[in-house]
């Protein structure tokens, strides 16, 4: 059984729905998606299943939708991995072309700037020693 055809503006809306909730959960803000009673009848059963199909293939595990509080839509994990402190968590998929590399510190960058000149004036030492006089 195919998934009925969704008009491209309503793929939109479900696929930036989706980015949105992504940025969430790797964040670790979130490991539940609460979707409201009027955004679920905005992107219909399709664009719910895009969102849980999309967070299925996040995390690697099955992903189960039911209905929450009144109208809303819960779409949430079915096993949660215990963490390393006994607190149930689930380990979010991370990208690494989505993750942004930490700027270097202070040190590093002085070393970096410093590096080349150490070099040139004792090309016999090792780096470990290099480091020592930096």
């Amino acid at each position: 059984m195919s998934a009925p055809i969704m008009p491209a503006q309503i793929m939109q809306v479900a696929e930036h729905l989706w980015d949105q909730y992504a940025e969430n959960i790797n964040h670790g803000f979130i490991d539940k998606i609460v979707v409201d009673p009027m955004v679920a009848n905005a992107i219909g059963q399709a664009g719910l299943n895009l969102i849980v199909e999309r967070y299925e293939a996040m995390i690697q595990a099955p992903v189960k939708m039911n209905g929450g509080g009144p109208g809303h839509i819960n779409i949430y994990p079915t096993f949660k991995p215990i963490g390393r402190r006994g607190v149930a968590a689930v380990e979010p998929a991370i990208n690494k072309k989505d993750k942004v590399a930490r700027p270097p510190n202070a040190f590093i960058l002085y070393r970096q700037f410093h590096h080349g000149k150490i070099v040139a004036q004792h090309p016999e030492l090792h780096n470990n020693q290099i480091c020592k006089i930096s």
